[in-house]
């Protein structure tokens, strides 16, 4: 199924008549359809087995960026950083002025991947 679009005026260009596409989503793909899908690819996993590899796999996950790590997956890179400014460099992690952010991006193998494929 291809990529849905819509164009819409481009209002950050200086141009009249500038456009730009915004991707209509067709629907949300859940947790259930994606581990059906993996289950369905022919892998001896069943789907209980499939739901706890995801579920501990995101424990992991989540213990590793608490710890400072940085998780690289097949499909996507996790890093965390702080958003805010610091007073010199003395300063110390305030939540009043910063914040924790979490940094997701895809690997080259997914980009590679969806773009073989994809039709718009």
């Amino acid at each position: 199924m291809p990529i849905e679009y819509n164009l819409r005026e481009n209002r950050l260009t200086a141009e009249p008549g500038d456009y730009m596409a915004t991707v209509r989503s067709t629907r949300t793909a859940g947790y259930e359809e994606v581990i059906d899908r993996v289950v369905g690819q022919g892998t001896t996993v069943g789907k209980a087995d499939a739901i706890s590899v995801i579920e501990n796999t995101l424990v992991a996950v989540t213990g590793l960026l608490v710890e400072g790590a940085n998780v690289n997956l097949p499909f996507a890179n996790f890093s965390c950083s702080i958003k805010g400014t610091f007073n010199g460099s003395e300063d110390t992690f305030d939540p009043s002025r910063h914040q924790i952010v979490i940094n997701i991006t895809t690997t080259k193998e997914l980009r590679d991947a969806v773009l073989q494929s994809v039709t718009v």
